[in-house]
């Protein structure tokens, strides 16, 4: 039977899923805040546990508190408003740069095949065209949101000079009764806005400007690169503290689709401009190739075939050594008592082979596997490991009391055996392909971006997925938003309530929360992973923990399966014997019996 479900749609979805997000980054107390509250301790256990990245809360609280929640003060935190407009700042950017062109260098804009070199460059340059353009908002809603503040401040539409007066009208008709009495604030404002020009009317070019001034640096255009998060913030995949990788400038660089390859094959950070202000950010050790938590590896497909390789090798060579202690039970007293404690010891034996052997399996296997800089010495170490674990128990036979690698001669052994080396065969052959990708010159894939892109880990692919789906989303609380503002409200409405754009909003709002829609299911589920939109619209991450689980579950079937079927042909042989043994006895005469 197909599970599916009513999800809600429209801006009541998009409130929910915003207080998602906010939930999960809360992380410093015994329970959610309902409030959807983020504080410094938040931001410091995120930037750890997901990138490694060493800082404190005062730091915290000075940089991105200050700049996104408005001040550094313990008590300060990012509320929902807060975090929906941080969400926001590349769609006003893509909205103001199509049409006021705020700042020309982060459009990507449509070219023609002789721009480029190459007919794949080209190709490659409409894919993110086309995913930019479905991503793009409405260009007009700057001028209706520009429309709806001058209306309910001011009583009509027409553009006003821009001065002090004029914002304290608008910050009081919304209730920033705070902000009317920030001189300072207002201030910077009006210099934003008029770039220290008298006279500037409050027009939708002026308006966009004010919107992207202290925005400018973030670049657009990394929504469609393939690149992780890290990479987009910092142009790198290293550590930028001096001694390892030189210093990092934090302005806005470019990278193309080779960038990511480029950091790796180099070796260190390309776009160090020490004529500007800049900070180290130190990484610290956070097991990233091992990170089942987080995600934090090169390759998924190289988890889940790890963890098959040691269930398939670990029930081929070691599974017959569980019988190791045990107690014979023939002339023992007690039949009862002996063969509980053979129980126990057959039972604490397999759980510190399959401790002993996991750890040191799992762990040297997975060296070399991170997704930030691991030099070729760690997945030299990774792809001998392997081989330890997979060839050598093939080739030679070893008999101990904790590891026997003596083959027996049935077919399910002979089975297991040669599915053991062949996945460890595919694993060395994953960790070369992460030595060759290391020691190529950065000069020879700039020259090959195709190769570039070929040679660009899992993780970064799947994380530039997750910026697509967020562009998407973002986008469509944007459309959700417009609507119940340009809904037409009712006529039986008080005028109080129904006068002021967010009244009607709200009056809208409410109607708009029994909107419903039917999702999941498995055709539902599959159609949309085929088509790519569970990744890039629905913005689903696949963890390597629930691939592997599902792939051992389907490896469980088929060896019940195959088990089954092996039972059935045994009994059939035996009663096939039996039958035969009974034909020729019914053949005898009685005097024979």
């Amino acid at each position: 039977m197909t599970i599916t479900f009513e999800r809600p749609i429209g801006a009541s979805s998009d409130v929910a899923e915003i207080e998602y997000v906010a939930a999960l980054h809360q992380t410093c107390g015994p329970e959610l805040r309902r409030d959807g509250s983020i504080y410094a301790d938040d931001i410091m256990h995120f930037l750890s546990s997901r990138y490694g990245i060493r800082v404190t809360t005062k730091e915290v609280r000075e940089t991105i508190i200050r700049g996104l929640g408005g001040g550094d003060s313990e008590d300060e935190c990012i509320d929902l408003t807060e975090v929906l407009a941080i969400l926001m700042i590349p769609e006003i950017l893509k909205a103001a740069n199509d049409k006021y062109n705020v700042s020309q260098s982060n459009v990507l804009r449509e070219k023609s095949r002789e721009d480029f070199k190459t007919g794949w460059q080209y190709k490659d340059h409409l894919r993110r065209v086309k995913l930019a353009k479905a991503r793009q908002p409405d260009p007009k809603i700057i001028e209706r949101v520009l429309y709806m503040i001058l209306k309910d401040s001011t009583g009509d539409t027409a553009p006003k000079i821009l001065d002090k007066e004029l914002l304290k009208k608008i910050f009081a008709a919304y209730g920033e009764r705070d902000l009317v009495e920030n001189d300072d604030l207002l201030d910077e404002m009006m210099l934003a806005a008029t770039d220290g020009k008298e006279g500037v009317f409050l027009d939708n070019h002026t308006f966009a400007r004010a919107l992207t001034h202290d925005i400018q640096k973030y670049d657009v255009k990394t929504e469609t690169d393939i690149t992780t998060h890290y990479f987009d913030v910092f142009r790198t995949v290293y550590s930028t503290k001096k001694k390892k990788t030189g210093l990092l400038s934090l302005s806005s660089l470019g990278a193309g689709p080779d960038a990511w390859a480029d950091e790796e094959a180099n070796g260190r950070n390309s776009g160090i401009d020490s004529g500007e202000d800049i900070r180290a950010v130190e990484r610290e050790f956070t097991a990233a190739s091992i990170d089942y938590t987080a995600d934090t590896y090169r390759s998924k497909s190289f988890v889940v075939i790890l963890w098959t390789t040691g269930v398939c090798t670990y029930i081929a060579y070691l599974e017959g050594i569980s019988n190791f202690g045990r107690i014979d039970c023939e002339y023992r007293k007690s039949q009862f008592g002996c063969k509980i404690a053979n129980g126990i010891i057959q039972w604490t034996a397999i759980m510190l082979q399959l401790s002993i052997f996991g750890f040191i399996f799992i762990v040297g296997g997975s060296l070399g596997n991170s997704i930030y800089y691991t030099g070729r010495a760690w997945i030299t170490l990774g792809f001998i490991s392997i081989a330890m674990f997979t060839i050598v128990p093939f080739i030679v036979d070893v008999d101990t009391p904790f590891f026997n690698t003596a083959k027996k001669e049935d077919e399910e052994n002979k089975f297991l055996y040669h599915i053991s080396i062949i996945l460890g065969c595919i694993l060395m052959s994953i960790q070369g392909f992460h030595f060759i990708r290391l020691s190529i010159p950065k000069k020879f894939l700039h020259e090959r971006e195709r190769l570039a892109r070929f040679l660009t880990p899992g993780l970064a692919k799947t994380e530039s997925q997750i910026k697509l789906a967020a562009g998407f989303k973002v986008n469509r609380i944007i459309r959700n938003a417009d609507e119940i503002h340009q809904a037409l409200g009712s006529e039986q409405e008080p005028s109080n309530v129904s006068a002021t754009s967010y009244g009607k909003a709200l009056l809208n709002y409410t109607r708009a929360c029994d909107k419903y829609e039917v999702a999941g299911g498995f055709f539902w589920t599959w159609k949309r992973m085929i088509s790519g939109s569970l990744f890039t619209e629905e913005g689903i991450w696949l963890s390597s923990r629930l691939l592997a689980g599902n792939c051992s579950q389907i490896i469980v079937c088929m060896l019940i399966l195959a088990g089954g079927v092996n039972i059935l042909r045994l009994e059939t042989e035996a009663f096939d014997g039996q039958s035969d043994e009974a034909g020729s006895f019914s053949d005898l005469e009685p005097e024979e019996w």
